[in-house]
Order: C-alpha cells, then sequence, then structure tokens
C-alpha cells in the first residue's frame, strides 16, 4: 500500500512540474517609432507572424522559456533585427511582429513566416538564405532573390485583383 502511494506522490509531484513548465511561457517586447521600420532581418529556425497594422512596430516572443531567453530583437536604422540562437520547439514558440511599413524582408536560416494583413510596397524587396516556408500577401511587385544552394519552389499563390 505505501508503494502505491509513493508512487502517486512521484506522479504528482512529475505532472505539477511538467505543467509549471508549460505554464512558464512568457512575453516579451520591443517598441519603435511610428512608421520607422522599413525592413525586417530574421536570423534563426525560427516560427514568425508578421502582422501588418497600424500600430507603432512591436515585437512579441511567445513560447517556452528556453526560447523567448534566447531570442533577441532591436531596431537599428530603421531595420528591424530579430536573432534566435535557438529554434521553435512547437507552434507555440513565435515571434509575432508588428510593422506597418516593411519593404524588405531577409530571412537567413530555417524560417516559417507568415503574414496577417497585406504588405503594401510598390517593389517588396525578399532575400531569402535558408529553407523557408512562406505563406505571404503583398501588392505591388516583389523581387526574390535566393542564395544560390537553393531553389524557389511554389506550391499555391493566390494573385489578388486589385479593386
Amino acid at each position: 500500500m505505501n508503494r502505491i502511494f509513493f508512487l502517486a506522490v512521484i506522479l504528482s509531484f512529475a505532472s505539477l512540474h511538467s505543467n509549471a513548465q508549460l505554464a512558464s511561457a512568457k512575453k516579451n517586447y520591443i517598441v519603435g517609432v511610428s512608421n520607422s521600420v522599413s525592413s525586417l532581418r530574421i536570423d534563426g529556425n525560427i516560427n514568425v507572424t508578421l502582422v501588418i497594422a497600424p500600430n507603432e512596430p512591436n515585437v512579441y516572443i511567445e513560447g517556452g522559456e528556453k526560447f523567448t531567453k534566447n531570442v533577441k530583437a532591436s531596431i537599428v536604422d530603421g531595420a528591424m533585427i530579430i536573432n534566435a540562437s535557438t529554434s521553435s520547439k512547437s507552434e507555440n514558440d513565435v515571434v509575432i511582429i508588428y510593422a506597418p511599413g516593411i519593404s524588405e524582408l531577409e530571412l537567413n536560416g530555417d524560417i516559417k513566416l507568415k503574414t496577417i494583413g497585406t504588405i503594401n510596397a510598390e517593389n517588396l524587396q525578399l532575400s531569402i538564405n535558408g529553407n523557408c516556408r512562406l505563406r505571404l500577401q503583398h501588392t505591388g511587385k516583389m523581387n526574390i532573390r535566393l542564395d544560390d544552394n537553393y531553389e524557389l519552389t511554389e506550391k499555391e499563390i493566390m494573385r489578388v485583383k486589385p479593386n
């Protein structure tokens, strides 16, 4: 009987410990001056959601404690720079970026990037140096530069007719 009780206590403790780790997800952020960011550079193997909204430039880093501690964000000379020294381990490890005036994207690493909203740029400059998965909405032309070690494959292209 004591063994069963002891085993139940150990299992309860393990469950509480794993739940505590899940609950340790936190958010960090930086804020830039409105319309101060025109380019975005992402270095690392991470999940990114780019929100095109009339907000001031913001970065929210969500996920486990190890992920949030090892992803840094800064704004330097009109460029928002995201540098991750760790990888996204799950869909919950994500960097959420609010940047309304993006006209240049540089992706370095295995990045999974999606947009919410439409990037309004006459000539969007997209530089890809890695194995990236993109789901972008944009208006205007897009100039894509690829690292020589990669090729562009398109699974689905939706062309939206201008109003």
